[in-house]
């Protein structure tokens, strides 16, 4: 684990405070139990009755301590921008219950604790919400105290709220008792958003069912998407259906489709292996990448690539184009790229001249009956072909992306 230098004023007050004040009795404080509202967040604090004292209040975050004969307790409270449900329902979110851990790690770490651990996590209904609850041990600083954190998650508009409160590892059942009470005394002034998991979603011309654990963004997470989705080659998302499948404990995978410019005749089984090359050329450019594996459609054939470990796309030709579909986050995401596709309907076909059609069937259907000369057909097939060869000339005369450019 690395160890920072501790000279951070929070680290100070951590080893400090703990180290040196649990074996005293401090003096009494206050006895009311004061109320702080963080404006941001949509949620007030409301402390039990007892000797706390606020050390910082914003309205996205607040600290605060309780000293007690019974033991200090250091109480933390802030927000993670992606709203992750906390109950564990089939296709809500992907990973194990044990990502909420992860936070915790990571506030133990941001304070300067070392070697943290995750000894439980589960989660539990209380005042009425769902709550995954962490327990952490650490120690302060290198070879330090032995101390404990107790954490909840709770879902807020847009974002999951955590509370975390540590102590020394002989103060655990304070810790543990001030915890509860603070989440029982949490005031929502609004309710979190339901987030439409596996909705229909819509894009010029592409209407996409979203897979198992997907849903739209929510007006508040549009940023870390957004952000997430950098890099794609795509500047602005509004003519565009963005989704994200939320993970706990960690940043979101995030999903893109889009209309692109791309004019590529009749695209089907026969045609694929001769299209491809075109299609990753002009998706991926100079960067070598695995040809695209077919993805059969209703009613036409698509593209997936796997360029690196958490990207996918897609491609799939239609009348305004090409769809074109991007998946980035973790594990694999081929499966997840294919549902998308496969679940897709699109405004018409791919556009295709006479000229296009007839180099198909001339190219890539060569054995079929409509090509060879069939009983008393010959002359047909010789007219079709001197048309085919014409077709081709125009067709290599014009820009083939004129028509369609990308919005």
């Amino acid at each position: 684990m690395r160890i920072r230098p501790t000279s951070s004023r929070l680290a100070a007050m951590l080893t400090t405070t703990l180290l040196t004040l649990l074996s005293l009795e401090p003096p009494a404080l206050a006895e009311d139990a004061p109320e702080f509202l963080l404006a941001d967040l949509g949620v007030r604090i409301d402390f039990p009755p007892g000797p706390w004292r606020m050390t910082k209040w914003s309205d996205w975050d607040f600290k605060a301590e309780h000293t007690a004969p019974s033991g200090t307790v250091l109480f933390f409270a802030w927000a993670t921008p992606i709203q992750v449900p906390i109950e564990r329902e089939p296709g809500t979110w992907v990973g194990e219950i044990e990502g909420w851990g992860q936070v915790y790690v990571d506030k133990i770490e941001e304070l300067e604790g070392s070697a943290p651990a995750v000894a439980r996590v589960q989660t539990e209904t209380i005042a009425g919400r769902p709550v995954a609850l962490v327990d952490a041990t650490f120690t302060f600083g290198e070879g330090g105290a032995p101390g404990v954190l107790r954490g909840a998650t709770l879902e807020i508009v847009g974002q999951d709220l955590h509370l975390a409160t540590i102590s020394s590892a002989r103060s655990t059942a304070a810790c543990e008792r001030q915890l509860r009470a603070l989440v029982e005394r949490l005031d929502f002034h609004t309710e979190p958003e339901p987030g439409r998991f596996g909705t229909t979603v819509e894009a010029k011309g592409i209407t996409s069912r979203l897979p198992e654990g997907w849903r739209p963004p929510l007006d508040s997470e549009l940023a870390t998407l957004n952000a997430s989705l950098q890099g794609i080659g795509v500047d602005d998302f509004t003519p565009c259906w963005t989704a994200l499948r939320p993970v706990p404990g960690g940043p979101p995978d995030v999903m893109a489709t889009c209309q692109g410019g791309l004019l590529l005749g009749v695209v089907d089984e026969h045609s694929f292996e001769a299209v491809e090359p075109v299609v990753r050329e002009r998706m991926f450019g100079a960067v070598e990448v695995e040809p695209a594996e077919l993805i059969q459609l209703e009613d036409r054939v698509g593209f997936s690539y796997t360029p690196r470990d958490g990207l996918a796309v897609g491609v799939v030709p239609y009348d305004q184009g090409v769809s074109r579909t991007w998946v980035l986050g973790q594990g694999e995401l081929s499966s997840t790229l294919e549902a998308v596709l496969v679940s897709s309907t699109f405004s018409g076909p791919h556009p295709a001249s006479l000229g296009d059609q007839l180099s198909y069937w001339l190219v890539h259907r060569t054995t079929s009956p409509m090509v060879l000369c069939p009983l008393g057909g010959c002359v047909g097939a010789g007219g079709l072909l001197g048309l085919g060869l014409l077709g081709m000339m125009m067709r290599g005369s014009r820009d083939k992306y004129a028509d369609f450019e990308p919005d």
